[in-house]
């Protein structure tokens, strides 16, 4: 445990240098929130662990400084633990005060707080070997009060997520998806959220379900409000929003949004980079859904501009991708190999990731339309972690990002 925190000090002085800003929505931002997501991999053996860290920001004396009678107010932080099916396997509470930083090792969540069965439904063979050897899933959390009784609905915490190895004397770190708070309020020309940006799909029939996205729960049960999505519909509806609806071409009067700026695609083009035969590169795809078959025909590019079509699998909420295993085999042909891969949906050959069954959704852009493609109202966010090991200290390093494009 020294030696983790050792680790995670080193980045916490600039973990959370970036102040308050306005959040687009539907897209990961360093921006305070009331929630929060990140992927974690684990070794089950080894100096591979995962460091979540979070600050409350907000510097409110009311609600954490001496003005409160007798001891100030403690902040709780709900954490789970999902399996990349999103299963349910272990959860917790933290407990936080006024401008804490707070760091918890994933490792020591799972063996402390994941029953056996658990931590069977977390392994995956990382390496294609055939043995399990990680332990990989997603983690959630959520501030669920600041004060006795009702909660304000603050955003008032940032976070950030490390990928640790020990062993190699390597970190790397990116910002959390934070997700904010929002009440639904204003309507077509009011402030706040609006629906649209706040409301995914459900399995049901298409109907849409306020907050649907977090923790798999509908509502904030103390203050009724929800939580934006990171769907590519909220994102369009923000990213017209933000022009004032005069600027949408084709909008009707009376009307958000006409059909034709519903989102086109959702994209990702995570850089992969093999320094030599035991460097690595993961993608890491999270969606709100799971797919029993999820073929995605992707294009793999090199350094050169040549490209290559294939296929990855993506069938869980939070799926990983190793790239040594799905790169074709001339791009490895050399070291060091680096290019980048185009995922989309609707992918290259036009196939869609929906929401299971026949469900056609509701496209919420545009109003109650039947038949309107649903891939646009899951939510999707991808990390890419790249790997390069070697004795010299110059070549031995990693780094993890979030990246992603929605068309518009």
């Amino acid at each position: 445990m020294k030696k983790f925190f050792i680790a995670v000090s080193v980045l916490m002085a600039v973990a959370f240098i970036a102040g308050p800003s306005h959040a687009l929505i539907g897209i990961e931002d360093p921006v305070q929130g009331n929630a929060f997501r990140v992927p974690f991999i684990v070794g089950i053996t080894g100096g591979v662990d995962t460091a979540i860290i979070y600050q409350e920001t907000s510097g409110n004396l009311a609600l954490f400084g001496s003005a409160l009678p007798g001891t100030p107010q403690r902040g709780v932080l709900s954490w789970i633990i999902w399996t990349p099916r999103s299963v349910h396997v272990g959860d917790g509470t933290r407990v936080f005060t006024r401008g804490d930083v707070d760091a918890l090792s994933v490792r020591d969540l799972i063996a402390n707080f994941v029953g056996p069965a658990g931590q069977a439904a977390l392994q995956i063979d990382l390496d294609g070997d055939g043995t399990m050897d990680h332990y990989f899933g997603y983690f959630t959390a959520t501030q669920i009060t600041t004060l006795t009784g009702a909660n304000p609905g603050l955003n008032n915490l940032l976070a950030m997520v490390q990928f640790i190895d020990l062993n190699n004397g390597q970190a790397a770190g990116t910002l959390a998806t934070m997700y904010e708070l929002a009440n639904v309020v204003g309507g077509f020309s009011g402030g706040g959220y609006r629906f649209d940006q706040c409301a995914v799909s459900s399995n049901n029939g298409g109907v849409g379900v306020l907050g649907q996205n977090f923790d798999h729960s509908a509502v904030n049960p103390i203050t009724f409000g929800t939580w934006e999505v990171m769907s590519p519909d909220a994102y369009a509806v923000s990213f017209w929003r933000e022009r004032g609806p005069l600027f949408a071409p084709g909008v009707v009067p009376g009307v958000w949004l006409a059909p034709t700026q519903a989102p086109q695609f959702i994209r990702f083009t995570p850089r992969w980079y093999l320094h030599n035969a035991t460097g690595q590169a993961y993608v890491m795809i999270y969606k709100t859904v799971n797919h029993a078959t999820a073929q995605v025909n992707v294009r793999f590019w090199d350094n050169d501009e040549f490209a290559l079509s294939g296929v990855i699998m993506l069938p869980n909420e939070m799926n990983i991708v190793n790239m040594r295993l799905v790169l074709p085999a001339a791009m490895m042909a050399a070291y060091p190999a680096a290019g980048w891969v185009d995922i989309r949906n609707p992918d290259i050959l036009g196939a869609q990731l929906r929401w299971p069954g026949t469900v056609t959704g509701v496209n919420w852009i545009g109003g109650a339309q039947a038949n309107t493609p649903n891939w646009d109202e899951i939510e999707w966010t991808c990390w890419v972690w790249n790997i390069a090991n070697s004795t010299t200290a110059a070549l031995n390093w990693s780094a993890l990002w979030v990246d992603k494009q929605v068309g518009t």
